[in-house]
């Protein structure tokens, strides 16, 4: 008896976790219109992005703007880190 309530919540857990989320397929789109019209002349790339505290792969794209902001996004968070060493608040 209870090896079929395994079985069972095996199965149930097994098919939800199959389903599909559709909040999950969609890419938040921020941006200006240039990075809008971008997306028309095939800049565009797709990866699967693991998200910090999930085992499921998200669909992340970026145009080549997008890409180029993030890198100098962290590039400047990374020199305020290194001007910012031993400061106190």
């Amino acid at each position: 008896m209870i090896i079929r309530k395994l079985i069972f919540v095996g199965c149930i857990t097994f098919i939800s976790a199959c389903s599909s989320n559709d909040s999950a397929d969609k890419v938040s789109t921020e941006g200006s219109q240039s990075e809008t019209a971008s997306n028309n002349t095939g800049d565009l790339r797709c990866k699967n992005v693991t998200v910090t505290g999930s085992r499921f792969p998200v669909k992340r794209c970026t145009t080549a703007a997008q890409r180029a902001r993030e890198l100098e996004d962290a590039k400047k968070v990374l020199n305020d880190a290194r001007n910012n060493v031993g400061a106190q608040n």
